[in-house]
């Protein structure tokens, strides 16, 4: 894990509305990072749109921008059950035609759709069942707004058999992966016992880097369609259960740090 996802981690992860800078030099030297290094990636944060910043004479503060708060939303589905008890076989589907010269925004609506959980029925028309609750009109507004996306609500004659629903996800593979996720929930969980809190904020944000990109790949599908043993449920009950259990051996750790954060920033030290 790069220092850019460990600050951008431990800024969603720990859920303080603004960061200051001594705040946040004390908690990324914990993971070895260089006040130099830190600087220079929060201002790539501030020039991607994932970070903001206010500033107090010469003292910055730096939060999530509304792009990464819609980023941290979408990725917080992935740790819910969606309910498709009252689905009525409807699908949303997505056709798009980008010229050859514009293959940059080609990738940029394949790389969307992907976030948001659609697969690939034909190369240039993505599905998915559509369940209200996801908002995804909303979410994806912006595609919804060009030239080259047409929205369509429809229901097949013909349902999607099983099977190609799973290949259509890849969902043997991605099974495998939520299995693994378990196994390192398992061994890591024993680990814990007499850990230091500063350890225990190490191990939040470094397995959490490994386990939230496999729960952001379960697609979240109807139960008719994912196959026997499917370990999405699984693995969300016990990373939540695994987070919680760190945070809070971690907590007197960030809260020192926050605290004197504060008190520096008060006495211009």
């Amino acid at each position: 894990m790069n220092s850019y996802d460990i600050i951008s981690g431990l800024m969603i992860s720990l859920g303080k509305k603004e960061y200051s800078i001594e705040s946040l030099k004390y908690l990324t030297d914990l993971f070895n990072i260089k006040e130099s290094n830190l600087r220079t990636n929060l201002s790539r944060m501030k020039n991607n749109g994932i970070v903001q910043i206010r500033k107090t004479g010469k003292k910055a503060y730096y939060s999530l921008s509304e792009k990464s708060v819609r980023i941290s939303k979408n990725v917080s589905l992935s740790f819910k059950n969606l309910s498709w008890e009252k689905w009525n076989g409807e699908w949303l589907g997505v056709a798009f035609s980008v010229p050859e010269s514009n293959k940059s925004f080609r990738h940029k609506i394949r790389k969307k759709l992907t976030a948001y959980r659609l697969a690939a029925l034909y190369p240039g028309f993505w599905i998915r069942p559509f369940n209200n609750a996801e908002k995804l009109l909303t979410k994806l507004d912006d595609l919804r707004k060009n030239n080259f996306c047409t929205f369509i609500k429809f229901n097949l004659i013909d349902a999607p058999k099983k099977e190609s629903i799973i290949k259509m996800w890849n969902l043997i593979k991605v099974n495998l992966e939520l299995l693994k996720g378990l196994s390192l929930l398992t061994a890591e969980k024993k680990t814990l016992k007499n850990i230091t809190p500063a350890k225990a904020l190490i191990k939040k944000i470094n397995i959490g880097s490994t386990i939230v990109p496999l729960l952001f790949k379960d697609p979240l599908l109807p139960d008719c369609y994912l196959p026997d043993n499917w370990k999405g449920p699984e693995l969300r009950k016990k990373f939540i259960q695994w987070d919680e259990l760190v945070t809070d051996i971690s907590k007197p750790y960030w809260k020192k740090i926050f605290k004197q954060g504060e008190i520096n920033a008060k006495t211009n030290f």
